[in-house]
């Protein structure tokens, strides 16, 4: 699962432990140097070097931690991460799984002395272990893990001002609900200047070659049903003489 939508989305994910007793292999207090394991395979521990995965230009300046479910996170900026030393301090979160507001918690960063550094917490670190609220880990260090049980937890980057996070070679496992600029492979509802091979149920504009209802003005080749009008007798004598003798007496001597 990815928690990448969350809190505004643009999340790029950098870093996982899988579900466990020990927290994550890194020892670079969160500096993004640390590399190992192989990205997106969650069986295991893996990180990938911070920077490499945005686009050119693009510092990131907020962190996202999420446990595997995403059912508990919160975002904080780099500054308040990692942005100096401190012991049980007040640090601003931007909002979390407990708060969309801002708010403040207490964590500790207390550099290479405790390579286990930084603890970070949706509320005091003092009380997050028994409640399944510590976020992040780093050295392997066993302890505070309940959250891990909810499928291990993630480190998740971005820069707000960049375009776009750079896009992850993993596979999302979460079907994308936006619509996608790429052309689909539906056929398209607009008209087509290719013929189809189906014949349309709307009258075409190319002549028929079934004959036509209104009559011809070429002569037709099959007689007429209708009688002729010269095939009758002429009711007008004829001044040519009838090879027929007549079988009426001639008025002439």
């Amino acid at each position: 699962m990815s928690c990448a939508q969350l809190f505004g989305g643009e999340w790029v994910r950098v870093r996982h432990v899988p579900a466990g007793n020990v927290w994550h292999t890194a020892t670079d207090s969160l500096a993004g140097t640390d590399v190992y394991g192989t990205e997106g395979v969650d069986s295991a521990p893996w990180s990938v070097n911070f920077a490499s995965k945005l686009p050119a230009g693009c510092t990131y300046s907020e962190f996202l931690f999420a446990t595997g479910d995403c059912t508990k996170w919160l975002a904080a900026t780099t500054d308040a991460v990692i942005g100096e030393t401190y012991a049980n301090a007040l640090r601003p979160i931007l909002a979390s799984s407990d708060s969309v507001s801002n708010y403040s918690a207490r964590w500790y960063n207390r550099g290479a002395s405790n390579p286990e550094d930084p603890w970070v917490s949706i509320i005091n670190h003092d009380l997050a272990s028994a409640v399944g609220k510590m976020m992040y880990g780093e050295s392997s260090r066993p302890g505070h893990t309940n959250s891990l049980q909810l499928g291990g937890a993630d480190v998740y980057i971005r820069d707000p001002d960049c375009p776009s996070s750079m896009p992850s070679n993993v596979p999302s496992e979460q079907p994308s609900d936006l619509p996608s600029n790429v052309p689909s492979a539906v056929p398209s509802t607009v008209p087509s200047d290719v013929p189809s091979d189906v014949p349309s149920d709307l009258p075409s504009n190319v002549p028929s070659d079934v004959p036509s209802t209104v009559p011809s003005d070429v002569p037709s080749s099959l007689p007429s049903q209708s009688p002729s009008e010269s095939a009758q007798p002429s009711e007008t004598p004829s001044d040519v003489p009838s090879d027929q003798p007549s079988d009426e007496p001639s008025s002439t001597p």
